[in-house]
């Protein structure tokens, strides 16, 4: 600088007020400057962090769109408190790539996958990382991805992407059902599958819930012309599958669901034909108990006219997420309350949205 003056002379506060102009991901990517600014930052970026926190309602929107030119676009953004949405990051996609996604996030991080790629990110910091391919199937041969899973091992602090699969050739299978695990931030790099195959049985691709270093799945199999559902429990730490039977008594139904709520499993069972669904929760030896029933009369003064229109990733908040036919508007309704409060959504006419539980974080994703 000027009269040989260092950039180090340069008040401290000073250096903060010119950061804290910045998006929080830029100044971010200025903590390996040196281990001044490395503490600087890290004080400033918790500052930011809290104050961000206090403004949310502790659920992002997942808003895809397509382009004209043929690209698929993905913006996350958060409720805000009296109304409105803040972007947290956009991201954008071949047209051709299906883009699904976990309906839960963890310590801030959310999961994506268009079945052949996987993707982790962490929409407050922006950190996008494109996880390593896992080798395709045989040139002759189809894959079907069965069940994909996010989860997190407390006592590790480690990562794990889940890929329950099997190939075919033709509509026969040539291998055995698989499971593929991949551990963020190891060192190895890659996907390893385990030895212990997983249960037989059907699996909903996005029907999973993450819970105390679980993932949960729903299941279902064929029993006699009997479509019986289960749930399989995935020990993250462990690598290793048990059995978890549903409510007694409940047959396959399209519409039934996993959620988490008030920190513990829940089943939602939905009866398409009289038009109404309950909800049970797991309790810790593994028995359910009957809590909730709703029907379309609950939401009659919204115009909905059929189940399918109601979503339950936020039943972890005690809200079910609904959508009226064709209206592009969406409402959260209070389980407890029956209270209904608008959500402010982009035009969902003619595009893909959902919402998740989420709470901001600075989480490093840890790949190297």
């Amino acid at each position: 600088m000027e009269g040989g003056r260092s950039f180090d002379s340069i008040p401290e506060d000073i250096i903060l007020y010119i950061l804290s102009l910045l998006p929080l991901n830029c100044f971010l990517r200025l903590k390996c400057v040196c281990k001044a600014w490395y503490v600087l930052i890290k004080d400033l970026a918790e500052v930011q962090l809290k104050r961000s926190r206090e403004t949310s309602l502790g659920m992002i929107q997942l808003y895809f769109t397509i382009s004209d030119r043929n690209m698929i676009s993905l913006d996350i953004s958060s409720l805000q408190i009296g109304g409105g949405l803040k972007t947290l990051m956009t991201k954008t996609f071949n047209y051709w790539k299906f883009i699904d996604f976990g309906q839960y996030s963890i310590n801030g991080l959310i999961c994506l996958t268009d079945v052949k790629n996987f993707y982790v990110c962490n929409p407050t910091t922006e950190e996008f990382v494109t996880l390593p391919v896992y080798p395709p199937a045989p040139v002759t041969s189809r894959r079907c991805v069965y069940q994909i899973g996010f989860g997190y091992c407390p006592v590790t602090n480690q990562y794990k992407v889940l890929n329950i699969f099997q190939d075919f050739y033709e509509q026969e299978p040539v291998s055995l059902v698989k499971t593929a695990v991949i551990t963020l931030g190891s060192s190895n790099n890659s996907w390893r599958i385990l030895e212990n195959p997983p249960p037989d049985y059907y699996y909903n691709l996005r029907e999973n819930v993450y819970l105390n270093g679980t993932i949960y799945s729903l299941v279902f199999w064929d029993d006699r012309c009997r479509i019986l559902l289960d749930i399989t429990a995935f020990d993250v730490r462990d690598e290793t599958f048990r059995f978890i039977g549903q409510p007694p008594g409940l047959l396959y139904d399209n519409k039934s669901n996993l959620a988490e709520h008030e920190g513990r499993l829940c089943f939602i069972d939905s009866n398409m034909d009289e038009y109404f669904f309950e909800i049970y929760t797991m309790l810790e030896d593994h028995q359910w108990v009957f809590r909730y029933r709703f029907g379309l009369g609950d939401f009659v003064s919204l115009g909905v006219q059929s189940l399918f229109s109601v979503q339950y990733s936020c039943l972890k908040e005690g809200k079910i997420m609904i959508e009226p036919e064709w209206t592009g508007k969406w409402f959260l309704y209070d389980i407890k309350s029956k209270a209904f409060e608008a959500i402010p959504v982009r035009d969902s006419k003619t595009n893909w949205i959902t919402l998740i539980p989420f709470e901001e974080s600075l989480t490093c994703i840890c790949w190297d």
